[in-house]
């Protein structure tokens, strides 16, 4: 932690507005787009992070940081999003969905999960995003994952090198992982 950053927290810890103002235009953007990551909606994201600064102005002088304050409010906005996901968005997706207890699996973090509706909403995104990757990508990623084949036979398969069955796959993975970011939360803790 360097002088400046040291400042800062003192001036936060005073209730300085204008270090408030400095840690929102600093931190506001790059903690929302973090905090959308667990919990998909901006909006709610927006909430969950206004809520974290919001607390820090509260603590006041009782605010205690151990390491950067870059870290602290990262890790603040975290815990504030997967709480947000224990309460509301369960509850919510119960309603919703009429997921009973029964169903449901909880975590070591406390969440409660309905794996069945999460399994099939990501094997049903899964399904769509191979279906539309490019013929021979598609080639590629079913005969590697869904039939177990090496590169190797995959290459001598399709009439193509090594190398472009690699690249292939490569794309194939990239495209999923990307597609698949919204869920990533939820797969963390499966």
């Amino acid at each position: 932690m360097d002088n400046s950053e040291k400042q800062l927290i003192e001036d936060l810890r005073r209730g300085d507005k204008r270090a408030y103002e400095s840690l929102f235009q600093e931190y506001y953007a790059s903690l929302c787009v973090y905090a959308e990551k667990y919990v998909i909606d901006p909006d709610i994201a927006e909430e969950v992070v206004s809520a974290v600064i919001c607390d820090l102005y509260e603590k006041g002088k009782a605010i205690k940081i151990y390491t950067s304050l870059k870290a602290y409010l990262f890790a603040a906005v975290k815990n504030r999003s997967l709480n947000y996901l224990k309460s509301s968005r369960f509850k919510e997706l119960q309603s919703t969905q009429g997921i009973s207890e029964e169903n449901t699996v909880e975590f070591a973090s406390g969440e409660l999960i309905d794996e069945t509706l999460i399994g099939k909403e990501v094997e049903k995104e899964i399904l769509s995003i191979i279906a539309e990757l490019p013929e021979q990508c598609r080639k590629v990623l079913t005969l590697s994952r869904f039939e177990g084949k090496k590169y190797r036979e995959i290459a001598e398969i399709l009439g193509i090198s090594v190398n472009t069955v690699e690249t292939q796959m490569s794309r194939a993975l990239s495209k999923l992982r990307t597609s698949l970011r919204k869920y990533l939360h939820m797969l963390m803790l499966l």
